[in-house]
């Protein structure tokens, strides 16, 4: 009976937001805001000609957002998957008496950014206020465009201390109690000390600021959102991954074999089945046993992104990283080998992971050289190259194929390991085969092979070159989804 009553209270208030926003539109003002978000949003306006969009929030985003406008022609947006914890005030004008309307003021907000909670105020007239991407604000922040009250030269009378823009960079972090004046500019990656007053622009960027005023304490410096990263990096963890790019060095420079662990072998490994691959005790066995050898030509890949900052990553991704971090991380820690050196897992798909900062061309000429002028054996589902335009592997000497089950592969286990060992142990052999393939590289390699186990490689290349974007729409599903 009371979660009924909730219900209906909950349809109340909606109804009455719905009404007070039908009647904001009547006053030609723009509001356009998702269904499901209104419950979060509190809007008051006096005037017209007024824009208020504000795209889906994050699924995470559970504070109040009040938004108060007084004046004409303004605008406000928030871009998708903002994410406000505790509240975000936003004032444009103000109904104070002595204030006049603000007109065409401009305040934009930024996909993935983060607020606990701040206050941000616009007032006189066509000025802007800019937020970048991925941005964090703690407690108490506040960014103020305005002096509020006029401050006249005493020989001309003129006003001097007009309101103006105020442009925050991409992923900048705003301590708490630090507030942000007009007239500033703050570059990418900026991080404002707690109790900062920022009263000046600053030309470079991955800097920490702090006092007041506010004045660079320390250059080149990188953050990561993620406070996880901040435990799970600690070198008491004894846990150490090589990065992407070092891993796929090692791979060249040694000719060593690698088996990849992704969330769908850690899912294995903890009884569950996949879309792909249906659990069993023998390959839970096969995967613990991978994870905790000890053979220098046989490297294993983790998720290095869920050791290391969560930089240069597209933004789903990395949001799509912290959430899982958050979930899994003590259990994957728990699973691994104290003192061991693992390497990357997602070395096969870095176009799909990182964002346009990141070199695309190096990496896939660097993975290119790992099968370059060699002999090779591929290992791979049943018309996973049915949709691929652009081939990977145009740069190889020659290649046999192996067609497996694209689902279940494991099932079938024996029969491909046969198959491929008729095969000289002078090629290579590349298998795309899910989580079969990271026991059938770690048994080849036993045996004096070198196996890659090479994961959405072959796909992530082909979406680089036709130009697919893998973070827009339903992309990421597609791309990770079973071929």
């Amino acid at each position: 009976m009371v979660s009924f009553i909730k219900k209906i209270r909950n349809k109340i208030k909606l109804s009455k937001k719905y009404k007070k926003i039908d009647k904001l539109v009547k006053k030609n003002n723009i509001i356009n805001i998702d269904k499901n978000d209104l419950c979060y949003v509190n809007l008051n306006i006096c005037g017209e000609n007024n824009s208020v969009i504000i795209k889906k929030l994050s699924n995470f985003s559970k504070g109040i957002i009040n938004i108060n406008i007084t004046g004409s022609n303004n605008k406000i947006f928030i871009d998708e998957n903002v994410c406000v914890s505790t509240g975000l005030n936003i004032n444009i004008g103000n109904s104070h008496y002595n204030y006049i309307d603000s007109k065409d003021i401009e305040i934009k907000i930024g996909k993935y950014t983060t607020f606990e909670l701040t206050y941000i105020s616009g007032v006189n007239f066509g000025t802007k206020i800019e937020i970048g991407e991925k941005c964090m604000f703690s407690f108490d922040t506040k960014l103020i465009n305005s002096d509020f009250h006029p401050i006249y030269d005493n020989e001309t009378k003129q006003i001097i201390n007009y309101a103006q823009d105020l442009k925050i960079g991409n992923h900048c972090w705003l301590g708490t109690n630090s507030i942000v004046l007009k007239n500033i500019i703050l570059q990418d990656n900026t991080v404002v000390g707690a109790g900062a007053i920022v009263t000046k622009s600053f030309n470079e960027g991955n800097i920490i600021i702090a006092g007041n005023p506010a004045v660079i304490k320390k250059k080149n410096i990188i953050w990561s959102d993620s406070a996880h990263e901040y435990c799970v990096n600690n070198p008491l963890s004894n846990i150490k991954v090589i990065s992407p790019e070092k891993t796929i060095e090692k791979i060249i420079k040694d000719k060593t074999s690698i088996c990849r662990f992704g969330d769908g072998e850690f899912r294995l490994l903890l009884g569950k089945d996949l879309d792909f691959e249906i659990y069993s005790e023998k390959i839970e066995q096969a995967l613990k046993n991978i994870l905790h050898s000890n053979n220098d030509n046989i490297l294993v890949g983790i998720n290095y992104h869920l050791f290391y900052p969560l930089l240069e990553m597209r933004n789903i991704n990395a949001f799509w990283t912290k959430h899982y971090i958050k979930n899994n991380i003590d259990i994957i820690k728990s699973m691994l080998k104290k003192g061991k050196t693992y390497y990357s897992s997602e070395f096969t798909s870095m176009y799909a992971i990182m964002d346009n900062t990141y070199n695309y061309e190096e990496h896939f000429n660097n993975l290119r050289k790992i099968w370059d002028k060699r002999d090779i054996v591929l290992v791979h589902g049943k018309g996973i190259f049915n949709n691929i335009q652009y081939n990977i592997f145009d740069n190889v000497s020659s290649i046999v194929k192996v067609e497996a089950p694209n689902k279940n592969a494991f099932e079938d286990y024996n029969k491909i390991y046969e198959e491929i060992k008729k095969e000289s142990k002078e090629k290579l052999i590349i298998l795309i085969l899910g989580p079969a393939a990271t026991v059938l590289a770690y048994e080849l390699a036993k045996e004096g092979y070198q196996a890659i186990d090479l994961g959405h490689a072959a796909k992530d290349y082909d979406w680089y070159k036709k130009g697919i974007k893998p973070d827009e729409g339903d992309n990421v599903a597609k791309f990770y989804s079973p071929d």
